[in-house]
């Protein structure tokens, strides 16, 4: 009995009161950004987005169990020794995926990913033989990024 008040305690206090904290606050945020017309791109908004959504899904495995795990018999041990380690891991990736999601949604890293991009084809074209038409297909490509990363 104490084991099922203590998960069902987790997911309350653990997954239910912060995914709704986290989502009004974000819907705040987004409501402000529109009133105040501060967001002149869509950007934030898909930050938000997966914020919330990468949330849900790195912790709705790990409480999922756990809360499966109070109804003796419905699955099996061998599935919990298995699947929790992993949704542990999983649940606690998620403290270092918002950051990591404000750098891949972010107009810094497009610039980033240009020059490693670029400085690759450049290295690599230095090995082979055909790597003029590589190199100039990816300047084509790298200039259109760019471009399109001054206009977000």
């Amino acid at each position: 009995m104490r084991h099922r008040t203590v998960n069902i305690t987790r997911f309350l206090a653990g997954y239910i009161l912060p995914i709704t904290i986290i989502t009004f606050c974000y819907i705040a945020i987004v409501f402000n950004l529109r009133r105040n017309r501060l967001a002149k791109s869509k950007k934030p908004f898909k930050i938000i987005v997966s914020i919330i959504v990468t949330f849900f899904l790195c912790w709705s495995p790990y409480h999922l169990l756990n809360l499966l795990e109070t109804i003796p018999d419905m699955i099996s041990r061998s599935v919990f020794e298995i699947s929790i380690p992993i949704t542990t891991a999983l649940a606690a990736s998620n403290s270092c995926m918002n950051p990591v999601l404000y750098v891949f949604m972010g107009q810094d890293f497009k610039k980033f990913k240009v020059t490693i991009l670029s400085r690759l084809v450049n290295a690599l074209s230095e090995e082979t033989g055909h790597s003029s038409i590589v190199h100039r297909s990816f300047s084509k490509m790298s200039s259109m990024t760019e471009k399109e990363t001054t206009v977000l």
